[in-house]
């Protein structure tokens, strides 16, 4: 496990730091940052003159400082619920004790709690050089007794098994060349008394909608700039920003059942969502779609064929799935348990590390971590970064997936056994309210075939594929609005002989997984790009909290064969005693 610690206070701050407008590896900072030289000094200070008697020194300390302003606009039926703005500061520390190669992470002791800690002081938001010191001293003080700790334990846990540091995995933690990473562009609020209005104009547009029993609409954005030093003498300042626009609607089934359905633009900056009158359109086509879809029989079939996937349909219902934790690109290092009824041993979680080389795609299918690549097809990227949270700066290009061959996995300073170096994917993490660093994740994915197909053809060859199965029709997923952003995914059933679309609701699994995307029957020739959030393990299919992540993928894909099931009605009818009070007369 990753020793870190993270406190934050709200309150208001100036920064002070300046930097060189343009971003480069080698570039030194221009003037003196007060923030940097404390984060700097104290850590120092700690690295030399750290311990605990009986217990082992550190070996790498790291310190973080993220300088977050938030605000959330949220509205209803034209009317504001909530508008809120912060400016805090989150500070972390990373402490490994030990050496590089065995330390205390990497390891859960089921036999030994933590120790109780020396409490936690408040983080100034100005830039005082003693206060932030002071922050700093007793989080660290605070995470090395836990680290000793946790490390001599492991220590004799291994012992108890006769075992050393060379029969772990991997080593614990990599080594890297330090850098010297100073951006200081500035990244801009979107303007808030604008978004104020565009809530309310939204939200109103569902006072024509008395079906809708809940809707929301909502605009939050984040900036931060991050400060970040280690005992190996990186140093790294660089901003980052996301924001969000989101509109949500519930309606009640005939079967008194809740479906609702969401409507999410994903951005590094503002200015780029659509106009005021286009994003009242697009709520208006989300209600009337939800409306119709429940109207709908509830699809009662048991369905196992062909399944063709438009527009971003293809990279949220389908290739996100790479990019999970586990079963998936990102690389997952198995920890060491010591557990007091079963013993040392380690996790089970399930990795492709044992499959590179092999076939984990289709072999039409390549994949490719572009993280530096900031625009593309005219649309802002909100994965793209130049270099991640632990000061390691990552390739333009690197091949995940070679001709449906796994080659490598996005990993941080974290090894695993395959690969034993960082390729810079230890990655930002966006909880809903502030940044902080979450291990390995993806930035900027580009999903790539070397064989395409037009839609048209894409269409012909699921209604053959259909016809061999014994099925009258072939499903299709597509949103309700092509385009950069999460749109609702409908599913409808494609008549083979007259290509008619019959929306369907009730679907309630589809096993559409890694192992779907082996069989690919064709693949669209255009790309479309969909700005998302990757959540990790347990927020795997969050919308608006996650890695900030930009896939780029096929605008089409067929799949050969997929299962698709529908849901029974609920046992017990549920729902308000009267009808919403919106659209009645006074």
């Amino acid at each position: 496990m990753k020793n870190i610690i993270k406190y934050s206070i709200l309150g208001f701050s100036f920064l002070l730091f300046l930097a060189e407008p343009k971003a480069q590896v080698s570039t030194k900072a221009v003037g003196d940052s007060t923030i940097l030289r404390a984060m700097a000094d104290e850590l120092l200070r700690n690295q030399k003159a750290l311990l605990l008697e009986g217990y082992a020194r550190p070996c790498f300390i790291s310190y973080s400082l993220k300088e977050v302003n938030i605000y959330s606009v949220s509205g209803t039926l034209g009317a504001l619920v909530r508008n809120k703005s912060d400016l805090h500061r989150d500070v972390n520390t990373r402490m490994l004790v030990g050496s590089y190669a065995l330390n205390d992470e990497n390891f859960v002791d089921r036999a030994k709690g933590q120790r109780n800690d020396d409490g936690s002081l408040p983080v100034p938001l100005d830039n005082d050089y003693w206060g932030l010191r002071r922050s700093f001293w007793l989080m660290t003080n605070n995470v090395y007794k836990n680290a000793a700790e946790t490390y001599r334990n492991k220590l004799t846990a291994l012992k108890q098994k006769n075992l050393t540091e060379k029969d772990l995995v991997a080593p614990d933690f990599s080594t890297e060349v330090p850098v010297k990473y100073y951006d200081a562009t500035d990244e801009v609020m979107p303007n808030r008394d604008k978004n104020v209005q565009l809530v309310k104009d939204v939200s109103a547009i569902f006072r024509e909608f008395p079906e809708v029993v809940s809707s929301s609409v909502s605009v939050n954005a984040v900036s931060a700039r991050n400060f970040f030093v280690n005992s190996e003498t990186t140093e790294t300042v660089y901003p980052a920003a996301v924001s969000y626009f989101i509109v949500q609607a519930m309606v009640l089934t005939p079967e008194n059942d809740n479906e609702s359905d969401v409507l999410v633009y994903v951005m590094p900056t503002d200015g780029r969502y659509p106009s005021a009158d286009t994003l009242k359109q697009q709520a208006k086509l989300l209600a009337e779609n939800l409306i119709n879809r429940v109207k709908q029989p509830v699809f009662q079939d048991s369905y196992d064929g062909p399944l063709l996937m438009v527009d971003q349909a293809v990279a949220h219902a389908g290739f996100r799935r790479l990019l999970t934790y586990g079963d998936g690109l990102m690389a997952v290092r198995r920890s060491l348990i010591n557990d007091p009824q079963k013993g040392v041993y380690y996790n089970t979680d399930q990795t492709w590390e044992n499959r590179i080389g092999r076939k984990v795609l289709d072999s039409k299918l390549s994949v490719l971590s572009m993280p530096k690549m900031s625009v593309f097809q005219g649309v802002p990227l909100v994965g793209s970064y130049k270099i991640d949270e632990e000061g390691v700066v990552p390739a333009d290009t690197l091949v995940l997936v070679k001709d449906g061959l796994l080659k490598t996995q996005m990993v941080d300073r974290t090894p695993i056994a395959a690969i034993q170096k960082s390729n810079g994917h230890g990655r930002i993490y966006f909880d809903g309210n502030t940044f902080y660093s979450a291990g390995a994740g993806p930035g900027v994915i580009m999903v790539k075939s070397n064989v395409t197909l037009s839609l048209e053809k894409l269409k012909e060859r699921a209604r053959q594929l259909a016809k061999d199965e014994g099925y009258d029709y072939y499903i299709t997923i597509k949103p309700l609005i092509a385009g950069n952003l999460y749109s609702p995914m409908n599913y409808f059933k494609v008549d083979i002989k007259t290509g008619a679309e019959t929306l369907l609701k009730g679907i309630s699994d589809n096993k559409i997984n890694t192992r779907s995307l082996k069989e690919i029957e064709g693949v669209g020739s255009g790309l479309t790009v969909l700005n998302t959030f990757i959540g990790d393990g347990n927020q795997s299919r969050s919308i608006t909290r996650g890695f900030p992540t930009s896939i780029i993928a096929p605008s089409a894909i067929l799949l050969k064969a997929v299962e698709i099931s529908g849901s029974l009605p609920p046992m017990m009818k549920t729902g308000p005693l009267l009808p919403n009070p919106v659209g009645l007369r006074e």
